[in-house]
């Protein structure tokens, strides 16, 4: 097992959890490589994805996995608790 490679946990049930529907806007405030965006991005189609997490290459990664994606995907480097 690669120990730098994150396991997304409780994936599904956080997305289905939050009844998104299309257009609808959602933020993720600790993006990281983008496990859950990437299915937020689905459940909303064209709405808009605020991504935000304040390392760098995190947001490096969440782009390259979204880069397909048909919502509208704004990048924030910075602290969700500021």
């Amino acid at each position: 097992m690669d120990k730098n490679k994150h396991t997304t946990v409780l994936l599904s049930e956080t997305v289905d959890g939050l009844q998104l529907k299309k257009n609808d806007t959602a933020i993720d405030a600790t993006v990281g490589a983008g496990g859950h965006a990437e299915l937020l991005a689905q459940a909303i189609g064209k709405g808009t994805l605020v991504a935000i997490d304040a390392d760098k290459s995190s947001l490096a990664l969440s782009k390259e996995r979204l880069k397909d994606a048909s919502a509208k995907v704004i990048y924030i480097q910075g602290n969700f608790r500021i």
